[in-house]
């Protein structure tokens, strides 16, 4: 086949965490090809005509790698997988193997500028960032700086200047950091003595049971991390075994492993048992990354507590776990996120927004329309 006859397959999904994948055929042996990886599952059945979708097996010679849905045009067809990453890869590599040349993913027509202005740079940077949103609050703020946002605010600022535009222009820069904050989400480490309750409350943090709980003390032997959603904010919560001296070979790499996890975590959760038995502050904890916690409530309630000042929370009857929601979040300095308020999420937005505004402050009008521009992307 010459360049131009080329069947080509690319990898239309994202990166991500997801186990769905969209793979797209492109070329003159898009059937034979299809005759080749694809049986349908229904016994005799033909591959699908235009515009019907068909239920069927991604096949690699006798093996079935995964159940697979297709549609099929004239010379295109779609493969909709759904066993994740791996066999993503497999189904790639299968293709190659059938002569198929794999290319970058297309656009699908999708329009990098926003109706209302022309913006294709931060439509191209929105594509890319939102494979990395790991809640609907996080992806709704990326796709906001391309429907609204910093793409609105340039553009208002491009069209009709005011006082504050240097000034607004900094707050959406330095909103740069938040979003940093929201795309590689922060590390809240569970820490304190053996059977405090950590693994409990860890549990209830990600709302579901990741981690194993019994009433001995010491069940946790090594970390545990999860993503967890706190009022639509991911964090990576990460349960570690309990703070104490010993000897024993294998508790002691578990105390050295929970101690690794402190050292890197952004937010410390210090939990006690609660009651009216201080707990003593492990001085190789930073002060300013404690957020101290009481758990077992549901027993010490009535209790005079050692800690005033520690959140009251119940990891079993889940009392107080909002509370403690919004103490790790302003501890973070997320609380009362706004997705709708106009924020950087590229180091070259944040870049920009403040060149910019520097350039309204030295008075030079054509810089500050020269960055804007690029800003957007305007051609």
């Amino acid at each position: 086949m010459t360049s131009r006859e080329k069947t080509t397959a690319s990898l239309q999904t994202p990166p991500g965490r997801g186990g769905i994948a969209l793979i797209s055929l492109v070329g003159p042996a898009t059937v034979d090809v299809l005759q080749r990886v694809f049986q349908p599952r229904k016994t005799g059945a033909n591959l699908p005509t235009a515009g019907e979708l068909q239920l069927g097996f991604l096949i690699d010679g006798t093996e079935r790698l995964d159940e697979v849905i297709v549609s099929l045009n004239t010379s295109s067809a779609e493969i909709n997988i759904h066993g994740g990453s791996g066999i993503a890869h497999r189904a790639m590599k299968l293709l190659v193997g059938c002569g198929v040349e794999v290319t970058a993913p297309h656009c699908a027509g999708f329009p990098k500028s926003h109706p209302r202005w022309d913006n294709p740079a931060v439509g191209a940077e929105m594509l890319d960032a939102l494979a990395a949103g790991r809640s609907l609050k996080v992806t709704r703020s990326i796709s906001h700086q391309w429907a609204g946002g910093i793409s609105k605010l340039a553009r208002e600022i491009l069209d009709n200047p005011s006082p504050d535009s240097s000034k607004l222009l900094r707050a959406a820069a330095d909103g740069f950091a938040t979003m940093q904050k929201l795309l590689d989400p922060m590390e809240v480490v569970l820490a304190g003595p053996p059977n405090a309750g950590k693994s409990t409350l860890g549990n209830a943090i990600v709302a579901r049971p990741v981690s194993i709980v019994h009433d001995h003390a010491g069940t946790t032997r090594d970390w545990i991390r999860e993503l967890a959603l706190i009022d639509g904010i991911p964090i990576w919560c990460t349960d570690t075994a309990g703070l104490w001296t010993t000897d024993h070979t294998v508790d002691a790499e578990a105390v050295r492993r929970a101690w690794d996890k402190i050292a890197q975590a952004d937010l410390v959760v210090l939990v006690s048992p609660g009651g009216d038995i201080p707990i003593e502050l492990p001085q190789r904890i930073c002060a300013k990354k404690i957020l101290h916690v009481e758990t077992k409530s549901d027993i010490h309630g009535g209790e005079k507590s050692a800690n005033p000042e520690a959140v009251k929370v119940s990891g079993m009857t889940g009392d107080g776990m909002d509370a403690l929601g919004k103490a790790i979040l302003k501890s973070l300095e997320l609380e009362n996120f706004e997705p709708a308020i106009p924020r950087a999420f590229t180091k070259r937005q944040a870049e920009l927004l403040n060149r910019a505004a520097k350039a309204i402050d030295t008075g030079d009008s054509a810089k500050t329309t020269a960055t804007l521009k690029k800003l957007l992307g305007e051609t």
